[in-house]
């Protein structure tokens, strides 16, 4: 009598699945700037608080900081792999839904956001920004085709956004993307104001002026740039638009989706300053961290808990009221 296979346990399948995602991010990450052009280009020294005034030059390798690079490279990709992990494996859409909205989440968070503050500063090139984006829908498509298929997935009902949407009135959205939207406000400039723009490093950087007080800052601000406010309040409607699409990809509960949202906005787009990055000084990426990852935990924490839903009652339905329902 031939002996039955036994399953292979779920754990083992998760480490093996999470490795190897791993390793395909971090190939992804060294591959996709050399794809684009960006691999082997450095501006000079003298202008690394200037990034904008000079072109780039071709830099002669150094083998330690090649290796820095490379280490820093390797860690990054593996904290933004097991966050990307973590969403996925607790995901319940269908196969490719799911890879379709990694992908808008992933380029969305680790490439879109920074970049419109790139061009609207001024601080890159247009060239190298659009050669930054193309780099980061490489790096979006590359590893949500890798977590969809390495990693196992959960059973159970797949949510559907399109019912998802049509569970909340009109109105219920509209005034959920509204607080959103004006909290990313407040939240961006309380942060930026108290923390990175505090420090001289930043300063340079933005070509700023020192503080005076915060509603002095602001008042520079509505005069000297007064579209700087629309601009972070259209940011944060985008960061509201991913927000719901991984709510709808989910499927879980406030609690949950406030957890992994916070996780997501925080860790991809902030693990990548640890990058040595040749147009931004380590001070400046050291206070930007400093700023970012808190306010991003914030904002993925309010998002979720405006727009997911209750957790479904133990062997029962969900609620009407849930965003996420199929």
């Amino acid at each position: 009598m031939p002996l039955a296979r036994r399953p292979i346990p779920r754990p083992f399948l998760v480490a093996v699945g999470v490795l190897a995602l791993i390793v395909i991010h971090t190939i992804a990450r060294i591959g996709a700037p050399i794809a684009v052009g960006l691999g082997h280009v450095a501006p000079p020294a003298e202008t690394a608080t200037q990034p904008a005034t000079q072109p780039a030059t071709r830099a002669t390798p150094d083998p330690e900081q090649s290796l820095i690079l490379l280490a820093a490279v390797v860690l990054v990709g593996a904290i933004e792999a097991a966050t990307i992990a973590a969403f996925t494996l607790r995901a319940r859409s269908r196969i490719v839904p799911l890879c379709a909205a990694l992908a808008i989440i992933i380029f969305g968070v680790m490439s879109l956001q920074a970049q419109v503050e790139s061009a609207y500063f001024g601080v890159l090139p247009l060239a190298t920004i659009r050669d930054i984006l193309l780099m980061g829908a490489i790096i979006a498509c590359v590893t949500s085709l890798a977590a969809v298929a390495l990693l196992p997935r959960l059973h159970g009902p797949r949510p559907s956004l399109r019912l998802a949407l049509a569970s909340r009135t009109p109105w219920s959205w509209v005034w959920r993307a509204i607080v959103a939207s004006l909290a990313y406000v407040a939240i961006y400039l309380i942060f930026g104001y108290f923390i990175a723009w505090q420090d001289p490093a930043v300063r340079d950087y933005y070509h700023g002026e020192a503080p005076v007080s915060f509603l002095a800052h602001l008042s520079d601000l509505a005069t000297s740039s007064p579209d700087f406010f629309a601009l972070q309040a259209a940011r944060g409607l985008v960061w509201t638009a991913i927000g719901v699409l991984a709510i709808a990809t989910l499927r879980r509960g406030r609690a949950e989706s406030a957890l992994l949202l916070a996780l997501l906005f925080a860790v991809l787009l902030n693990a990548q300053l640890l990058i040595p990055n040749p147009t931004m000084p380590w001070e400046v990426r050291r206070m930007h961290i400093l700023e970012t990852v808190p306010s991003n935990l914030l904002m993925g924490a309010l998002v979720g808990l405006l727009f997911a839903g209750r957790p479904a009652s133990r062997g029962g339905p969900r609620v009407a009221s849930d965003p996420v329902v199929e």
